[in-house]
């Protein structure tokens, strides 16, 4: 009875080994054990608390274990995991033992299901909650010393067009003649006077200071348009810096339980020790990563927050999606739009306007202003009042201010010439832009249609490679490492999209900081 009993139990231990030797691999129990939710999470195929602490609300196309029918009643052993998944534990199986018992099966050596493998192939940008764009921009025009600046010019414009509509004030002096004439006292007297500037002098004057304000309104605007393709570079350079970090936490979760996986695989033999030591090196470089993107990340957080005028954002993330994203269409439409709506070429515009106005105030300098002027005397010899008047102006015979009338003509024209070298400025940088924005298009859109997509097929089938026993379980995990060093460059490749988008968008303008425009 002892020897049946015996030969019982090697005899699957043989078949096991023959399948070993013709090249497939079998599973060595026949044994089937329910995997729950908490066994799920160690193993990684849920979110790991990391992630799920920056992500935003749930995803549709995150996948849980549970929610797969086959996944639950799936051929799995332990593979030597605590409860809070930090220390492997003494190694003992995990088996039901209603289904232990049936098939009178035991082993020591442990062997993991491709199903509870810490596996991921899936990827679907996050939606991240915190502080928006539009209050970013709010923030900034509150506190930016850039356009404080502007603003504080603006208004000093608004002062000296008021100065320039005020008339001058009237003159007052004592004068005296024949002091000391004869031993007498002489004539003492009071004058009164006053220069009356011609009416539409004052308002040619008020007219060339409103075309300044115009001036500084599109300065304004100018400034206000380059922080903001600053506050939007920055603003998604946060938004893919918190995606990658986001995934280097993922990674680097799934190394650490890799690495765990073999140790607890080598203790029952199962792998050599040159495995445990490549999963090791997965680990050392999934936290280098991490530390790498954390520091891109704090980076683009500081970048943002000088721009608002901050020590730091009021929020840890900001909220939004890579998805966010309007991309330009057509070149030509694009150049019009900037042709039309360019804060550079309303500045030149607007100073062409106030050369102008220039020109026609010089026009009127030949019309002399008026300068008038009473006195009243008391001659003391005679005890007699003596009174005079007079009135003077500017005859225009040798200078007709022709000289200043023609510069200022001049400069209209070179005003005109300058909005013309400044519209064929902005189509070549708009070129260089669009070149390298097609490239960067061009990049995103492989890397979504046809990188990212092939990458996972790939670790699809070296998953099932693994299933059938034809791949060992380092080849999945270091695969599924460069599918994860895949998405990191495709975010990569969507930050330099969005910072070309940005530029155009913004109308080419950007540095805020630079001073520029002013």
């Amino acid at each position: 009875m002892n020897s049946r009993l015996t030969i019982l139990w090697l005899l699957p231990l043989m078949l096991g080994y023959l399948g070993c030797v013709t090249g497939t691999r079998q599973t060595r129990f026949d044994a089937t054990a329910v995997v729950q939710a908490t066994d799920v999470q160690e193993f990684g195929l849920l979110s790991s608390p990391a992630t799920e602490a920056n992500a935003g609300p749930p995803n549709p196309r995150d996948r849980s274990l549970t929610d797969n029918p086959s996944a639950q009643a799936t051929t799995i052993l332990s593979v030597g995991y605590t409860e809070d998944d930090q220390a492997p534990s003494s190694g003992e199986s995990k088996i039901d033992s209603s289904t232990s018992e049936d098939a009178g099966l035991h082993s020591e050596s442990q062997t993991l299901a491709p199903s509870a493998l810490p596996l991921e192939s899936d990827f679907a940008p996050t939606v991240w909650t915190g502080i928006t764009i539009d209050q970013v921009r709010q923030m900034a025009y509150e506190n930016h010393p850039v356009t404080a600046r502007a603003q504080a010019r603006l208004d000093a414009l608004r002062g000296r067009h008021l100065q320039k509509g005020l008339p001058n004030n009237p003159r007052v002096g004592v004068n005296a003649d024949e002091v000391n004439d004869d031993g007498g006292a002489g004539r003492w007297g009071v004058q009164f006077g006053r220069q009356i500037v011609r009416r539409d002098k004052r308002q040619s004057d008020q007219a060339i200071v409103c075309a300044e304000i115009e001036v500084a309104t599109e300065e304004l605007r100018l400034v206000q348009q380059r922080l903001d393709t600053d506050i939007t570079i920055r603003f998604y350079d946060c938004i893919v810096a918190q995606e990658q970090l986001a995934m280097s936490q993922r990674m680097q979760g799934l190394a650490r339980r890799s690495t765990e996986l073999s140790r607890n695989l080598f203790a029952g033999q199962e792998v050599a020790r040159s495995a445990v030591l490549q999963s090791e090196l997965e680990l050392e470089k999934a936290n280098v990563t991490l530390r790498r993107l954390e520091n891109r990340h704090l980076w683009a957080k500081r970048q943002l927050a000088a721009l608002v005028g901050q020590e730091e954002l009021p929020t840890a993330n900001v909220g939004g999606s890579i998805d966010d994203l309007s991309l330009e269409e057509d070149f030509e439409s694009t150049y019009d739009r900037l042709l039309k709506h360019s804060p550079e070429l309303s500045v030149l515009f607007a100073d062409i306007e106030r050369s102008r106005r220039v020109a026609s105030r010089q026009r009127l300098e030949t019309r002399s202003d008026i300068t008038w002027q009473t006195t009243v005397q008391y001659d003391t010899t005679q005890n007699n009042a003596i009174g005079g008047f007079q009135v003077t102006w500017q005859i225009p015979t040798l200078n007709q201010n022709q000289g200043a009338i023609y510069e200022a003509e001049r400069n209209i024209a070179a005003g005109q010439h300058a909005a013309e070298i400044k519209a064929l400025d902005i189509r070549q940088r708009l070129a260089n832009q669009w070149q390298q924005y097609l490239d960067a298009k061009l990049q995103v859109d492989a890397f979504r249609d046809s990188i990212l997509p092939k990458s996972q097929q790939t670790l699809e089938i070296l998953m099932k490679g693994y299933e059938a026993g034809e791949l060992e379980l380092l080849e999945v995990l270091t695969a599924q490492r460069t599918f994860f060093q895949t998405q990191v460059a495709y975010l990569e490749n969507v930050r330099s999209l969005s910072r070309q988008n940005a530029a155009i968008d913004g109308m080419l303008l950007s540095d805020s900081l630079s001073g520029k425009g002013l």
